[in-house]
């Protein structure tokens, strides 16, 4: 496998917290991460082709956030792509701006990181977001014949969603790797979230290969041992 694309069942599940906690999970992995001599190129990379909403030196942006968890040298630049200033769709966002999203820049661009080392790429908001007037996240996904993991909600709604998005990734040829039930709290009954995993694998036909609590900033910094879990399951 090169690498793995990270999509939710919508906007602000918590994608890009999963996936800078995933890659700062690989980072510690002999295989993929940094062990080895000094200097050595680390295995593994992380990017977002597109993001929205904010700026290209935000501190609290997507690609700032996901570089501070990877580890990874260099740039926060380096981590994503594409980024516009509405928070909106990468298509419309791009329009107010007079510009059009890259996208066949930004798949050349992925192909490139992908030959070059394992590499999670995190999309934006949920698989049909639009991208272009004729590009979806979904598309680009395709494009890059990558395998998908799928990040959720723990709360009511979320079966019917996540399996929604299952449905769409087979309808366009994805494979589905697991689905990620991400920002469990104290006031999220277990037996429910028990209920939505066994419903999710029973009608979805998938893995759910984890289930994240809400994490505090303390063990976001530290790690979380659910993430090597997570690995384990999709790397297998």
């Amino acid at each position: 496998m090169k690498g793995v694309f990270v999509t939710a069942t919508d906007t602000g599940v918590g994608k890009t917290i999963v996936t800078g906690m995933l890659a700062k999970a690989l980072g510690a992995k002999p295989l993929l991460g940094n062990a080895g001599k000094r200097g050595q190129t680390p295995g593994y990379d992380v990017w977002k082709p597109v993001q929205s909403g904010t700026s290209v030196d935000a501190q609290d942006s997507d690609g700032a956030l996901l570089h501070r968890l990877s580890g990874l040298a260099g740039d926060a630049s380096e981590r994503v792509g594409a980024t516009y200033l509405a928070p909106l769709a990468p298509w419309v966002s791009a329009r107010r701006e007079a510009k059009e999203v890259p996208y066949a820049q930004l798949v050349i661009q992925a192909r490139r990181r992908l030959e070059e080392r394992f590499c999670l790429i995190e999309g934006a908001g949920g698989l049909l977001v639009p991208l272009t007037e004729s590009h979806t996240i979904a598309d680009f996904a395709g494009d890059l014949q990558l395998p998908i993991l799928i990040v959720a909600r723990p709360g009511l709604g979320t079966v019917n969603h996540t399996l929604l998005t299952i449905e769409v990734a087979r309808a366009r040829g994805l494979r589905v790797l697991g689905v990620v039930i991400n920002g469990v709290t104290a006031e999220h009954e277990e037996q429910a979230i028990s209920e939505n995993v066994e419903m999710i694998e029973r009608f979805g036909q998938v893995a759910v290969v984890g289930v994240v609590p809400w994490l505090t900033e303390s063990e976001i910094e530290a790690g979380h041992p659910v993430f090597e879990h997570i690995l384990g399951r999709i790397l297998s």
